[in-house]
């Protein structure tokens, strides 16, 4: 059952639910069975990869193969933006709460320092 799960790989398991058990009422209730339900849940997770997977050997055989070409660019800076190192977003400009805040801490801490050393002696 699992390989032909598989094997159909329609994400709405529509298909899989009329092939293997002949109606989606059937396939509707297996599924929320406790046993079985968390065996589909496993399969439903592994078929999202297998997707996933398919579509980056597309791409990456699209971007190859016609490198160069519109179609090629296309595909490689789709493989760029989803597979690719993510700049982490800039920072703007700290809030009027933010700078508060920092500068309560600062004196705090100054004030902290500055009964230490009074303990101290210094």
């Amino acid at each position: 059952m699992y390989q032909k799960y598989m094997e159909i790989g329609d994400p709405t398991e529509y298909t899989q639910a009329v092939v293997l058990l002949g109606s989606w009422d059937h396939w509707v209730t297996l599924t929320a069975s406790d046993w079985f339900g968390e065996v589909v849940g496993k399969w439903r997770a592994e078929l999202k990869v297998k997707m996933e997977s398919d579509r980056w050997m597309e791409a990456n055989e699209t971007a190859t193969n016609q490198s160069g070409t519109p179609t090629g660019m296309s595909a490689t800076r789709w493989l760029a933006e989803r597979y690719g190192v993510q700049p982490k977003p800039k920072r703007g400009r700290p809030s009027k709460a933010e700078k508060k805040a920092a500068l309560n801490e600062y004196v705090e801490d100054q004030e902290l320092t500055k009964e230490d050393a009074e303990r101290l002696g210094l």
